[in-house]
């Protein structure tokens, strides 16, 4: 989450165009979030591999 935070500011101080620092900061973080989300509430967090 941190590193897609940073790479915004990067992409905002090398003058990239606002869809893509909101995609990287934005929409990126967000998909990860959710996905960790899916993840534990399908209960495949608690399995042990066997």
């Amino acid at each position: 989450m941190t590193a897609c935070g940073a790479t915004g500011l990067a992409l905002a101080g090398y003058g990239a165009s606002a869809a893509d620092i909101a995609t990287t900061a934005g929409v990126v973080p967000g998909a990860l979030l959710l996905g960790s989300v899916w993840w534990g509430a399908n209960g495949k967090a608690n399995a042990r591999p066997s």
